[in-house]
């Protein structure tokens, strides 16, 4: 049994070889993206002499004269200095300069992770999107998850040993062949990348196939909504009555705030009574590293609420890049899929020399 799972291993992880090595290489390339285009957007930002970025107030103003609606998303970052994000949508997103208030144009490095992210979901290196060659990555990616599913049987010992265990674990040194350091890399390295790549390879696989995230989507619903947000602490804030300013709540939103790295606004309507505001600490998605904070329009009552269950294809979606764990996922993410490129380069060699050793001994036999 256990030689048809290494030669369903081989046989798959040949076919699908090259989906699965470009899927990691730029899959490696899109771990840091937000961050490095963030920066890239943040130090093109050129601050003219004497003057002061807007503060929240001049940054509402801005977001209003560029469209902004109530129930969009006002993002700001803790360093006055970096760009504002008006979010009217999920793809409709304007970045605002925060000295002058006007639209930023996307910086050069964002180009590069768009064709990146083209190559890594369609195949397509000329750019924009190709219906066979998001089929054929779809199904890298699937066959890709069997691959590491038959990889354990096959690394599974038959009696666990630690002389066994130790070679499977840690690099050795002094191999004398590159097959025999190839056969070391490939096995620590799946050793070590297994979990990651089964989170990031099976979200994968959620994302792609709606016969399979159905059943999980169904079986853990949707998140707790705003109107059933529970409140987890409250204090209440002597007010001079009357409807405050947008930036005079959202100070009253961060206080005793010090470690967060940007506040985003729910923007209000003329008949809401509360604005919404998240303080989060982390890369901009960890739900660990959120404060939702309420605070009632006249700022007499600020509410923390407490974190509402995360949405099962958010959860997904951002298992896959990591992001969901933090830089930690992140980083976590991008290693493994270094590691499954190697493990795609050193699988090959290594299966296609086991196929010529076999043809080998096959001629001597048939010439004694």
């Amino acid at each position: 049994m256990r030689r048809v799972f290494f030669w369903s291993h081989f046989a798959l992880g040949l076919v699908a070889a090259l989906f699965i090595f470009v899927m990691s290489v730029t899959g490696a390339l899109l771990s840091f993206e937000s961050q490095a285009t963030n920066w890239a957007r943040n130090a093109a930002i050129t601050a003219p002499s004497d003057a002061e970025p807007l503060g929240l107030a001049g940054l509402i103003a801005a977001a209003e004269a560029q469209g902004a609606a109530p129930g969009q998303t006002l993002t700001i970052a803790s360093d006055p200095s970096n760009a504002a994000q008006l979010a009217k949508s999920r793809r409709d997103v304007v970045w605002l300069n925060p000295y002058d208030g006007s639209a930023l144009e996307d910086p050069a490095v964002a180009g590069f992770f768009g064709w990146v992210e083209g190559v890594h979901r369609w195949f397509s290196l000329a750019g924009g999107r190709s219906a066979i060659g998001g089929w054929l990555m779809q199904a890298g990616n699937l066959v890709f998850a069997v691959i590491l599913l038959t990889g354990i049987v096959i690394w599974w010992p038959r009696k666990w040993k630690w002389s066994f265990l130790r070679r499977q674990i840690g690099f050795q040194k002094g191999l004398p062949t590159r097959q025999a350091r190839y056969f070391n890399w490939h096995h620590v390295l799946a050793f070590w990348s297994l979990v990651p790549l089964l989170a990031v390879v099976l979200s994968g696989v959620l994302i792609s196939y709606s016969w399979a995230s159905g059943p999980v989507y169904a079986l853990f619903g949707t998140a707790q909504s705003a109107e059933q947000a529970v409140v987890r602490d409250a204090t209440e804030v002597q007010a001079g009555g009357g409807e405050m300013p947008l930036d005079q709540l959202a100070a009253l939103a961060v206080e005793g705030l010090n470690d967060w790295k940007r506040l985003s606004i729910t923007l209000p309507g003329p008949q809401d009574e509360t604005v919404d505001f998240v303080a989060d600490r982390g890369n901009g998605v960890a739900p660990y590293a959120k404060d939702t904070i309420r605070v009632t329009r006249d700022g007499s009552s600020v509410e923390v609420l407490l974190p509402a269950p995360t949405n099962p294809r958010f959860f997904v979606r951002f298992l896959h890049t990591g992001e969901v764990f933090g830089m930690t996922g992140q980083l976590l993410a991008g290693l493994a899929s270094v590691a499954a490129a190697v493990l795609v380069y050193t699988g090959v060699f290594l299966g296609i020399g086991r196929l010529r050793r076999m043809q080998l001994r096959r001629r001597q036999t048939a010439c004694a």
